[in-house]
């Protein structure tokens, strides 16, 4: 289901905005639209499209008639194969609706995408063309219009693979339930493929200079502890003192900060289960600090002060955005020359660190919360150019006096001669020379 903001600038008065839907074509080739217009602001438009989208994917509601330019038109579906466009919200609604609010506004998002090229259409008439022709025009034109992109921006390969994936899971169901035959994706459907990037993280120095740059920010001590224990942005915000033991110098990391449209929530860690970390002396030094610099902000703030106890929070003790706060830190480490670096990064670094002084793989997992160490190998097989050097010296030390030994005392031939097994017959069969 394909939906387009109309804006309508007259000679004379203000601009208005309406929206127009594409919901097919009737048996004479003529274009089914809802079109509405009259709204005073962009805002209001869009979510009128929004609303009648909604409305037209769930056939319960009572529909708006459907026009073209010259008569009025009702869709009707056939009961036995529905549109994409009903069956994905019955899918989300029947078979997503326990995924948590943050991933379930994720399945929206990315539906949406689909919707307007395929939403129209019954479960029957998608194939691998409709589907192969969806995601190639995602690629190449599905964001948003912009004035360098008026057919609009292409979208991250990594986001098209994620609508792909999430229709192949809406199908897959479809299928099972014997509403179509068979699924596209079990033909020969082309999902870019993905390229994987090595994550950006920083050495001593650059983290020597984020820091520099951080100091005297409420950012800073954020920055030390997550460099320290590679923990999430979620996980970091989520922290209160108690999760803290300063006699240990144990962290319980137990729980996490999300935002969803509804705001922000407490939920549980990813991988679901709790972890503790060892937290440096150094840093546990600097918690204390900003600990005492926290007993400030509750004073001048007196009652108004959020009770959350959280570690890292806004002057007024609330909740910070964990958006905004990713912003803050790719703005700081823009500002001090390291571009393309954020606050992630600081979780990649932290891993990268001590995949390279040795840490045991499966302690790295544990401490970065993975589900198993595969994970990790997959993010961070990573080889750093020192590691090589390393690596290449060992072996050398290990094996170079075997090596020489062989090379001095007899030539390459004669080595090979030895290791290779001859058939019997062929022993005693003279050189020809």
């Amino acid at each position: 289901m394909r939906g387009t903001l109309i804006e309508h600038q007259p000679k004379r008065g203000k601009k208005t905005f309406g929206y127009s839907i594409f919901l097919g074509r009737d048996e004479k080739g003529k274009q089914l639209l809802r079109v509405k217009r009259g709204f005073a602001k962009k805002s209001e438009a869009e979510d009128a499209l929004r609303d009648a989208i909604t409305q037209l994917q769930n056939p319960t509601v009572p529909q708006e008639p459907i026009t073209t330019a010259a008569m009025e038109h009702t869709v009707t579906l056939e009961p036995s194969c529905p549109t994409f466009a009903v069956f994905f919200d019955f899918w989300i609604k029947n078979y997503k609706s326990k995924c948590a609010p943050k991933t379930l506004e994720r399945y929206w998002e990315l539906g949406a995408y689909a919707l307007r090229h395929l939403g129209h259409l019954r479960l029957d008439q998608i194939g691998v063309a409709e589907m192969d022709d969806m995601l190639l025009a995602l690629e190449r034109c599905g964001g948003r219009k912009t004035e360098g992109f008026p057919a609009g921006r292409p979208l991250a390969i990594k986001t098209v693979r994620e609508i792909a994936f999430l229709v192949a899971g809406c199908l897959k169901k479809a299928v099972s339930r014997k509403l179509m035959n068979e699924s596209p994706f079990d033909g020969d459907v082309q999902v870019p493929d993905a390229k994987r990037k090595e994550a950006p993280w920083l050495n001593a120095s650059q983290l020597d200079t984020l820091l520099e740059a951080a100091a005297g920010t409420r950012l800073y001590p954020l920055i030390l502890l997550a460099s320290a224990t590679g923990c999430r942005r979620g996980e970091l915000l989520a922290l209160t003192w108690p999760d803290l033991d300063f006699q240990t110098g144990i962290l319980n990391v137990c729980k996490s900060l999300e935002e969803t449209r509804k705001g922000v929530r407490i939920k549980s860690t990813k991988s679901g289960k709790s972890r503790q970390f060892s937290v440096p002396e150094d840093v546990l030094a600097i918690l204390a600090d900003w600990r005492m610099q926290q007993a400030e902000d509750r004073r001048m703030y007196g009652s108004d002060y959020a009770s959350h106890n959280l570690i890292f929070c806004r002057p007024d003790g609330e909740y910070y955005k964990p958006d905004k706060v990713s912003v803050r830190v790719t703005e700081l480490a823009t500002k001090a020359g390291l571009d393309g670096m954020g606050l992630h990064s600081l979780r990649h670094s932290h891993a990268s660190q001590l995949l390279s002084d040795g840490a045991p793989i499966p302690a790295v997992a544990k401490r970065l919360g993975h589900a198993n160490a595969n994970v990790t190998l997959a993010i961070y097989a990573h080889a750093l150019p020192v590691d090589e050097e390393a690596a290449a010296e060992l072996w050398n030390n290990s094996l170079a006096k075997v090596i020489a030994k062989k090379r001095t005392g007899e030539r390459l031939s004669q080595v090979i001669t030895k290791r290779t097994k001859m058939p019997r017959e062929l022993h005693n069969v003279k050189k020809i020379r």
